[in-house]
């Protein structure tokens, strides 16, 4: 994979191209995350891409999160469940406290960039979401039943 590669690729297994866990998809999906993922935040494009080859991931734009979520749904697709709930986590952490996504994030200090809430970053979340509970075993679905109670609690305003 070359640093050109957009992270729409990471569609391919949910389209239905190939199954997820065909070897092409594994590999792609392993190369994706070492080339436009940072810690759990997954970026469009790498910079080089655009004609920047001096710039790094995060120097011209923030972490898309339906891009992270692509991959998170890409995962739990394949079988890594765990993997795919750990970067949901980490979204979450990072900048979803409010339950609200935006079209960019800076995923290190959790600030929300571009639009605010973006409407196509809820739809690919709860896709992820949908993705790790078919997944899953009945336990991760009390879980994140419990979670997802947790969360319209907090958003309605009781603790």
């Amino acid at each position: 994979m070359t640093a050109t590669t957009c992270a729409s690729v990471l569609l391919l297994s949910t389209m239905g191209f190939l199954p997820a866990k065909h070897p092409r998809i594994v590999s792609t999906v392993a190369a994706l995350s070492k080339h436009l993922e940072r810690e759990g935040s997954v970026w469009r494009f790498h910079p080089r891409s655009q004609g920047h080859p001096e710039m790094q991931l995060d120097d011209m734009e923030g972490a898309f999160p339906p891009c992270t979520f692509w991959l998170a749904s890409a995962l739990a697709r394949m079988g890594r469940v765990d993997d795919a709930a750990a970067i949901l986590d980490k979204v979450d952490a990072a900048y979803g406290r409010s339950g609200i996504y935006p079209e960019e994030a800076d995923p290190h200090t959790g600030a929300a960039l571009g639009n605010m809430p973006l409407l196509f970053s809820h739809a690919e979340h709860l896709k992820a979401v949908m993705d790790c509970a078919r997944a899953s075993p009945i336990t991760h679905l009390m879980l994140g039943a419990g979670k997802l109670a947790r969360r319209v609690l907090r958003l309605i305003g009781h603790h």
